[in-house]
């Protein structure tokens, strides 16, 4: 079980080791995947998908470290 605290781990990891992070929740069936972000025109390391059972794109966000680690994040 994957909880709400559990993804900052997860987007520390894909940041640091250059790897892709997939987790399907039992409860929903959605499917959230973390992997490395690198677009000039956008800050953030980590691009964070979420799709739903269908496979359809829920949200989609993209994260990075301020200065003092807090993780920020804004749409994509």
């Amino acid at each position: 079980v994957c909880r709400p605290e559990c993804q900052p781990a997860i987007r520390k990891f894909v940041q640091d080791n250059g790897v892709t992070v997939t987790y399907t929740a039992n409860k929903t069936g959605q499917t959230f995947n973390w992997s490395g972000f690198n677009d000039s025109k956008f800050k953030g390391t980590v691009l964070q998908t979420i799709t739903d059972t269908n496979g359809d794109v829920v949200g989609r966000w993209r994260y990075w470290q301020s200065a003092n680690g807090r993780w920020k994040r804004a749409k994509y």
